[in-house]
């Protein structure tokens, strides 16, 4: 599992993508599944800007 945009986004809205990760897809013959972690830009654990330690996450694809 790779995390192309490199970071949680503080907003909840995508980040731009990290060069070289089409590359990376296109060498390795992986198959890109895009998901969305939904609520992890409100946790204290992995955003600056969290306002809850466990915050609800939904996982949407």
């Amino acid at each position: 599992m790779l995390f192309p945009e490199g970071k949680i986004s503080e907003t909840g809205c995508p980040n731009p993508d990290q060069p070289g990760v089409v590359w990376l897809a296109q060498r390795s013959g992986a198959e890109v599944v895009r998901i969305r972690i939904r609520g992890a830009e409100r946790s204290r654990l992995f955003a600056k800007s969290g306002d809850r330690l466990w915050p609800r996450i939904e996982i949407q694809f």
